[in-house]
């Protein structure tokens, strides 16, 4: 067998070696087990008959038969590259009926109720089978690839819907090399030249009816033949576990994570143990069986049943993805194993709903052999509830950090493989009220058809439409944190064995993101858009087909590149202004800048290199366009990259990062000196013509001030973001939207202009922002690698912060080209304390205003005795804030009465707030 294993793929291909060791134990007539020790050569309990599933004689055949049954299964599911050797597995003692005695009885190796010693026990029933085993016939267990110890008895791997009569029957378990190490404190077991590290308990069979405690187990049962389970599904479970699949649910609790529809959790029992499911979408890829399609948007699938390769990729980011595959679990065309049971039910009077065995043996086409074992189903989905679309949501962050220690799908509330519920409840794995028909282990209604009843309870609005998977839908495409991925899974089909869909982002423009190279800018070329970007070299191409590159200019190693589009009528110049990248323990006295022209063409679509200029510079430098190329020293720059200026003041962070300073002809006034501040930028928020300021703290937290440098309503905003902090009317709502991504770069943030969240889009957390701006006619956003696209384009009058350092050429500057707009209802906006009641003698009176005058405050207690007066006098027009601080050490506890009067062209208006001051 060949398995090569990494975090995030393990080639598990070829054929496994069994060593199959047949152990039983010492006779006893415990009741706290099943049988008596020794393996069942008859039936002992309730006769099924024909439809008895693994039968006695329990003999060797038998459990050659079981490997079979095995083979078949992973031969299927992997599409032939994952089996058993039959040929060189081998089931020992080589004695039909015979089996190595081991020296303790059955519940030594399970007591019951003594947890502190249970995996002990069950790690030293796998050492004595082993050295058993060699001591009497010399076992070569290097040979083989994987241990297994079938057991005499059942195993305790069921709920049975009663209290469980044989609690020391042994679990069925894989023993890693942990479990080794941790219950026999020895990194192996020795057998001996051999050493031994990880190994399979399994029972005899998993069908209790052959056991003589049937009779009293099934005593009220009406059908007690329903109740029987094969050993097939939990051999299949352990094999997965022995040969690198993580388990699929809380191996702590026991919660389900994908339920009935994957081998590695409940999916192992389906079809009573005989048609265990195939592995999830994800497991059959890091096993190197499936390839998933990669496919962008704006794509019409057409998606066969499971086969080889037949699986959708859709990326969210670079950890997280959806997996889609089409399930079809009917025996006939249109026809299920249930449905085929209703039938029967239904002709018989509704006086008989036959054993799933019954119909499973009569109606499909199984292979069972002459010991009366299941060696093969035509088609392991047949157990699953429904047919339709799977729709799996894989995160391989979580993948990662929990594949070695079993914990990929411990939290219910972050799956690493979470199957995305059509029903939109999320449940698997939850507790249920529903006793008789649990969805909490996965049920018809969480596979994704046309027709899906629990889809359309869901989501009312798609009744009678075909299903949809995406932003605004239950469940929807979110990513992991949160984040809306915009991604849409349209148009579902009915089941069927092709089934059809459309794949869209309702947010992301045709054609990217782009894999290969960075976006650095977008140009207009003859009308025509087209993209700047950059690999080993810089590159164009137009939006519509960015395949269609033209390579020009090398990158030099250790520059960085700085370019200006000159846009003309029927050519571009591309100047690109190269400079070294600097250390800050650099120690030469001057370095070469470069300077290329480029001119593109636009009709022949060709580019010619005009010049190149080399110069030294001996002071370091950043180029910056301000209407001609200009180069700052690192003093220059640290002072320019942290400035906004306007037509009336320069706005800057302060001294050692503390507050910001506004500089104008009568000098410089600070504020905010007791925040430390890292960034800042400028925009009118709220449309009065004057800049405001928006600027970022150590912290990531994003204030935002007027041109007084007065805190505006809804900031800080109470989430952490990093630089750049970009604005731009996005929206059409006339008003600019603030753009950042979240500090830890796995979301973008849109805010609108009182810092309300309009959109949290995920994104790759390597995928900066670079702009905003218009492309085709609609307002954009650039990162590296994506170009989203919102509301038609909107002219912003300079009332934008379109990149980093303002615009393009770094500039800095905020340019309004508009005046405010007189025309108001009300010069009060809002008047208010805070906090309010006042507890710690301090509280703050704020007024906001819109083109008054004057504003006086005459504070009142409440028996009407006049406190104290505040006024303030307006010089700027537009959108003004007053605000004054109230210390009330000296004042008595009690409710007080703030009387505001707002003056101004349209009269006097007035507002009473109702002040408590508690001491």
């Amino acid at each position: 067998m060949i398995c090569f294993i990494s975090i995030s793929f393990s080639d598990i291909t070829g054929q496994m070696r069994i060593c199959a060791i047949r152990v039983s134990f010492q006779g006893d007539d415990d009741e706290s087990t099943s049988g008596n020790g020794q393996f069942i050569f008859s039936t002992d309990g309730i006769d099924c008959g024909n439809y008895t599933i693994d039968p006695p004689p329990h003999n060797r055949s038998y459990f050659e038969s079981q490997l079979k049954a095995v083979d078949s299964y992973f031969s299927a599911v992997s599409y032939g590259k994952f089996g058993i050797d039959l040929e060189n597995s081998t089931v020992y003692p080589y004695e039909e009926i015979s089996s190595y005695s081991l020296p303790n009885s059955m519940n030594y190796y399970n007591p019951y109720d003594q947890d502190d010693i249970q995996e002990i026990r069950i790690t030293g029933l796998l050492s004595d089978a082993v050295q058993i085993a060699y001591e009497i016939d010399q076992v070569d267990f290097s040979y083989y690839d994987h241990i297994v110890i079938f057991h005499a008895g059942i195993g305790q791997d069921f709920s049975l819907p009663f209290l469980d009569p044989t609690p020391e029957d042994i679990p069925s378990t894989f023993i890693d090399n942990d479990m080794i190490i941790n219950s026999l404190g020895t990194s192996s077991i020795i057998a001996g030249v051999h050493q031994i590290k990880q190994g399979i308990i399994l029972p005899e069979t998993q069908n209790h009816l052959l056991f003589d405690i049937a009779e009293s187990m099934f005593s009220d049962a009406l059908e007690p033949c329903e109740y029987q389970y094969g050993l097939t599904g939990t051999f299949a479970l352990m094999l997965g576990f022995a040969t690198g699949f993580p388990p699929l649910w809380n191996i702590e609790t026991g919660e389900s994570g994908v339920g009935i529809f994957g081998l590695m959790d409940q999916g192992s029992n389906n079809g009573i143990g005989v048609i265990p499911a195939p592995p999830t979408a994800w497991t059959r890829m890091y096993a190197g069986w499936d390839i998933p399609i990669e496919v962008s948007f704006n794509t019409e699938i057409e998606l066969p049943s499971r086969s080889e390769n037949n699986l959708v990729r859709i990326n969210i980011n670079k950890s997280e993805y959806f997996l889609i595959e089409n399930r079809d679990h009917s025996i006939k065309q249109g026809i299920s194993l249930d449905s085929m049971r209703y039938v029967i039910y239904e002709e018989s009077g509704k006086n008989e709903y036959p054993p799933l065995i019954n119909v499973l043996q009569d109606s499909l086409d199984i292979q069972k052999d002459e010991n009366g074992v299941i060696i093969s189903v035509p088609n392991y989905d047949i157990g699953l509830p429904a047919s339709g679309l799977l729709i799996w949501h894989i995160d391989e962050t979580i993948i990662n950090a929990g594949i070695k220690d079993y914990t990929v799908n411990s939290n219910l509330s972050r799956l690493g493989i979470d199957l995305e519920e059509a029903d939109g409840a999320q449940d698997i794995g939850y507790i249920s009220v529903h006793i008789f028909n649990n969805p909490s282990v996965g049920y018809f209604g969480d596979v994704w058809f046309k027709g899906n009843t629990q889809y359309e309870l869901a989501n009312t609005t798609m009744e009678g439409m075909n299903p949809e998977f995406g932003p605004f839908t239950y469940p929807s495409t979110k990513s992991n944190n949160g984040s809306s991925s915009f991604i849409k899974v349209s148009d579902i089909s009915e089941s069927d064995s092709i089934m059809t869909f459309s794949v869209s982002n309702n947010l992301i423009r045709s054609g990217f993101p782009i894999t290969n190279g960075e976006i650095i800018q977008s140009f207009i070329a003859s009308e025509y858009p087209m993209i700047l970007g950059i690999s080993d070299s810089l590159w164009i191409a137009p939006i519509n087909t960015l395949s269609n590159r033209i390579y020009f200019h090398g990158q030099k190693p250790f520059y960085k590149i700085f370019t200006i589009i000159d846009e003309q009528e029927n050519h571009t110049f591309i100047n690109v202004y190269e400079s070294p990248i600097l250390y800050p323990d650099y120690s030469g006295d001057s370095y070469i800048k470069y300077e290329t022209r480029y001119d593109y063409h636009h009709p022949t679509n060709t580019i010619t290199r005009l010049f190149t200029d080399e110069s030294s510079w001996g002071f370091g430098g950043t180029p910056i366009w301000n209407d001609s190329l200009i180069y700052l020293n690192s003093f220059e720059w640290d002072s320019h990259s942290t400035r906004v200026f306007t037509s009336s003041f320069t706005y800057d962070i302060g001294i050692g990062n503390s507050g910001i300073a506004r500089t104008d002809f009568d000098g410089t006034i600070i504020n905010w000196e007791d925040i430390s501040f890292k960034s800042i930028s400028g925009v009118d928020l709220n449309m009065d013509a004057n800049p405001d300021v928006l600027a970022l703290d150590s912290s990531g937290y994003l204030y935002a001030f007027n041109s007084e440098l007065m805190l505006l309503s809804g900031f800080p905003i109470n989430e952490k973001l990093q630089s750049p902090i970009l604005t731009r009317d996005l929206i059409n709502d006339g008003y600019p939207e603030i753009v950042a991504k979240s500090a830890d770069s796995s979301s973008i943030y849109i805010f609108d202009h009182m810092g309300n969240t309009k959109y949290k889009i995920i994104s790759n957390r390597d995928d900066d922002v670079i702009g905003l701006k218009s492309i085709t006619q609609k307002n954009s956003i650039i990162t590296k690698s994506i170009i989203y696209q919102f509301g038609e384009e909107t002219e912003t009058n300079g009332n934008n912060w379109s990149f980093h350092h303002g615009d393009w050429g770094r500039n800095r500057k905020i340019e309004l080209g508009y005046s405010f707009d007189f025309n108001i209802q009300s010069h009060h906006i809002r008047s208010y304390c805070y906090p309010n009641p006042i507890f710690d003698n301090i509280g703050t009176i704020r007024i906001e205003t819109v083109d008054a005058e004057n504003v006086e405050i005459n504070l009142y207690d409440l028996a009407g005795y006049y406190i104290k007066t505040w006024k303030n006098e307006f010089i700027n027009s537009g959108n003004q804030i007053s605000e004054w601080v109230w210390d009330v050490y000296d004042i008595e506890s009690g409710v007080y009465f703030a009387h505001i009067g707002v003056y101004g062209q349209k009269g006097i208006e007035s507002n009473i707030i109702k002040i408590a001051v508690i001491h």
